[in-house]
């Protein structure tokens, strides 16, 4: 897009300044936040037993980001990232490349414990500014009776 923009200044020499822009890119204005959602799920966190078929490296369990946070700026896509885990030997992540909103989670066989995670969700847009908020809350893997 092309804006023209005329100045024309009158004192005690008359003068006429024309100049162009060839793109106004617009701010990122609002910031990324929790949602309620996003709020109550750092409270309960996630919980499963250390053999559960549901959070293997083969059937890992999934937990979809995206009602956590909200970005009033319609055109952003948010991009999340797994910016913290206190306990990877127990507990091991992994941002779907092919549905970018969707945490896969999954834990090695008879392994437990409790894993403190942070997630950062970011708003950015080219040659603008990007904003984040960040989201902790812990996941517990149960001890499980193999006898």
């Amino acid at each position: 897009m092309k804006i023209n923009f005329r100045f024309f200044i009158i004192g005690l020499v008359s003068m006429l300044t024309i100049f162009s822009m060839n793109s106004i890119y617009a701010l990122n204005d609002n910031p990324v936040v929790r949602t309620a959602a996003g709020d109550a799920f750092q409270l309960t966190g996630i919980t499963f037993d250390e053999d559960d078929s549901g959070y293997t490296s083969l059937s890992r369990g999934v937990e979809d980001l995206t009602p956590y946070f909200s970005d009033l700026d319609i055109d952003d896509a948010l991009v999340f990232t797994v910016v913290g885990n206190s306990n990877p030997c127990v507990v091991k992540l992994n941002i779907d490349p092919s549905n970018p909103g969707d945490l896969e989670i999954w834990s090695i066989g008879n392994e437990y414990g409790s894993a403190d995670i942070t997630i950062r969700a970011f708003a950015y847009e080219a040659f603008v500014h990007a904003s984040s908020v960040d989201m902790l809350f812990t996941i517990t893997v149960n001890s499980d009776n193999d006898a």
